[in-house]
């Protein structure tokens, strides 16, 4: 959902104001795209604490991979507070942003939402590479897939270079993949210990 809105948004433009005019026109499309933002990253940080359970007991090298994970959460989260927070002020500040007169909080609010969108898309990737680099404990269902873990967490590192945008998005619907193959992977594991 955030990709697609953000897509439908289509915000980000060459200036802030340029930008601020764009999501003023698509204000609950951007909206969404920061809200799916925030719940995504919240959801990535309260994520962890399962895995943490998970791997625990029988790898505690996960804990410096899973830390990053976290903090990619956190960070992820802040970065879609900005951007509601860009959504709601936007119909106000897009007419002074078109003559000039923008304010520091509102371009302060921009930095914040694209520093931490990109940030929290790294140090994703990081824990991602971290993940794949350790020894996974026997029985991981994670320990299939290293090459692949390894390969979407470098490749998400290209989130800091713009031309490299078609492949953020291949990149971002890879590790959506993975915490969806991963995840199922890890109910699976634990309702087969409880059965």
């Amino acid at each position: 959902m955030m990709v697609a809105t953000r897509v439908m948004a289509d915000a980000d433009r060459a200036t802030l104001a340029e930008s601020l005019a764009a999501i003023a026109d698509a204000q609950g499309v951007y909206a969404a795209t920061g809200a799916a933002r925030l719940l995504s990253g919240a959801l990535l940080a309260g994520a962890v604490w399962f895995l943490w359970k998970a791997w625990a007991a029988t790898s505690s090298r996960t804990l410096p991979a899973l830390a990053v994970l976290a903090a990619s959460g956190a960070i992820t989260a802040v970065s879609g507070a900005s951007a509601l927070w860009l959504a709601i002020i936007a119909p106000a500040t897009a007419e002074a942003a078109a003559a000039g007169a923008l304010d520091a909080p509102t371009e302060m609010a921009a930095v914040l939402r694209w520093l931490t969108g990109k940030l929290g898309f790294a140090a994703a990737g990081i824990g991602l590479a971290a993940l794949a680099i350790r020894r996974p404990p026997p029985g991981d269902p994670i320990a299939r897939l290293p090459v692949v873990t390894l390969a979407i967490g470098l490749s998400m590192q290209l989130i800091w270079v713009d031309a490299a945008t078609v492949l953020h998005r291949i990149t971002g619907t890879a590790f959506f993949a993975w915490l969806l193959v991963s995840g199922v992977a890890l109910i699976r594991r634990s309702q087969a210990r409880s059965s």
